[in-house]
């Protein structure tokens, strides 16, 4: 459930992705995590989101995730409860045949093909049906 009971209402803090459309479009900072060698490598990576499509950019020369592999990747924003805003995508990703446009050089370029997407904004705690906890 994404939300918590308090007596007899549900208070929830999800979003619809649509709503944190300035942060996918602006993301101040993004990390990627997937499974390598038995374990699991978290690292942050450059991020952009255009024309509906999610770019993940990392180092040339670091780990970078098989491409078959599930990985997650976090986009998120402030520092205070009530700043708190993000998205987590969990998807695979493809090798990006050129950079998207504006993004800095020396970065391998993914697309991720996103099977599910998760959002959250605390500053718009609401109270909702039980039936509609998202």
């Amino acid at each position: 459930m994404a939300g918590t009971e308090v007596g007899m209402m549900v208070v929830t803090r999800a979003v619809s992705p649509a709503h944190l459309q300035d942060l996918l479009e602006r993301a101040p900072r993004a990390s990627i995590a997937f499974r390598e060698a038995g374990g699991v490598v978290a690292a942050p990576v450059a991020f952009r989101y255009q024309a509906g499509h999610y770019w993940i950019g990392v180092p040339k020369g670091r780990a970078s995730p098989q491409m078959q592999e599930e990985v997650k990747v976090l986009v998120d924003d402030g520092c205070y409860w009530f700043q708190l805003r993000g998205l987590w995508l969990r998807g695979r990703l493809s090798p990006a045949e050129e950079a998207p446009q504006g993004t800095p050089t020396g970065l391998d370029w993914f697309e991720l093909a996103a099977d599910k997407v998760v959002a959250w904004d605390y500053g718009v705690l609401r109270e909702v049906g039980s039936h509609e906890t998202g």
